[in-house]
Parts: C-alpha cells; sequence; structure tokens
C-alpha cells in the first residue's frame, strides 16, 4: 500500500493498494509488507494478546510490529488472505478481507500526514 501516493484519499488507487498489500501477506513479502508502515506505527490486535501476552494487544514500532508478523507466519505458514472490500473515511481506511479459515477479518487502518500507516486496529470474527 503505497499510501503516500494516493492521498488525497483516491477509491480505486486505495484498493489496487490494498490488494497488493494483501498479496505481498499471500507471498510472506514481509519486506514489502513493512513499507506501508510509519516507524512509530501503533497496532492493536487481539493476536497480539495471544502471542505476546500483552493485555492490552498494543504494539508500538514497525520493529515490534514486523517481529509479530513473522512470529504470526512461522506459527500459521498457510495464512492467506483474499480481499473484500473497504470502508473510506478521513485519513483512514477499513480493509475487509477473508482469512484462510474462511473467517472475515477487518483492519481499520489510520496514516499519517505522509500516507505512512500509522496506527492498525484489528478484529476478527
Amino acid at each position: 500500500m503505497d499510501f503516500e501516493l494516493i492521498f488525497p484519499m483516491d477509491k480505486e488507487k486505495l484498493q489496487q493498494a490494498a490488494r497488493r498489500w494483501i498479496n505481498d501477506w499471500n507471498q510472506r513479502n514481509l519486506e514489502d509488507v513493512m513499507t506501508h508502515y510509519a516507524e512509530d506505527v501503533e497496532f492493536y490486535s487481539p493476536t497480539v494478546v495471544k502471542r505476546w501476552n500483552i493485555a492490552e494487544g498494543k504494539l508500538i514500532g514497525k520493529t515490534l510490529v514486523e517481529q509479530h508478523f513473522r512470529k504470526g507466519i512461522e506459527e500459521m505458514p498457510g495464512i492467506q488472505f483474499e480481499f473484500h472490500s473497504i470502508l473510506y473515511g478521513v485519513e483512514s481506511v477499513i480493509l475487509f478481507y477473508k482469512r484462510e479459515t474462511g473467517k472475515l477479518a477487518a483492519d481499520l487502518v489510520v496514516f499519517n500526514d505522509a500516507g505512512k500507516v500509522r496506527e492498525v486496529r484489528s478484529y476478527y470474527e
């Protein structure tokens, strides 16, 4: 998601970027996945609680988020995402996608002024 290239919000380009992000995930290309995130990204997810035993489910910083993603791929090598849809907001989107389990997931993604992801809140069915 090269979000810095699509401000102000361009719905078609955001969809294309989301599909690239999902493809990068499905290819296990974490280097490209991580290019979308700001250095000071805040990441909230139930997987953080489960994986790291952090009660608030929050990680701060690109390095910790990448470690979390790497661990997730190690734990679930068959992980696959399928694009579903996007809801558009002000400097943010909600990305809906299906997991390899067939269950729906959603990420609330908030961007900084440079178009990088500064906050993610993940939700799972």
